[in-house]
């Protein structure tokens, strides 16, 4: 598992992105893929071994919008 965080950028429809930042947990999303989560675990996203991102429900966000952009950290 690779156990390096993620930058997640979301379009926010104007000049700036809202972006988050993910840290790997020691679980495995819906699709059998690493599960990452924000600080606050109200954003958890599966990222693949190629960067891939898909957003996994919460119940702060049942109908998660996917991000624009998926940045491997350090």
């Amino acid at each position: 598992m690779d156990h390096a965080s993620y930058r997640l950028a979301f379009s926010a429809g104007g000049d700036t992105d809202d972006v988050v930042e993910v840290h790997p947990t020691d679980e495995v999303g819906p699709s059998g893929l690493p599960l990452y989560s924000d600080d606050t675990h109200q954003v958890q996203v599966e990222i693949d071994g190629d960067g891939e991102a898909r957003m996994v429900p919460t119940s702060v966000h049942p109908h998660p919008v996917q991000p624009s952009g998926c940045w491997r950290l350090g």
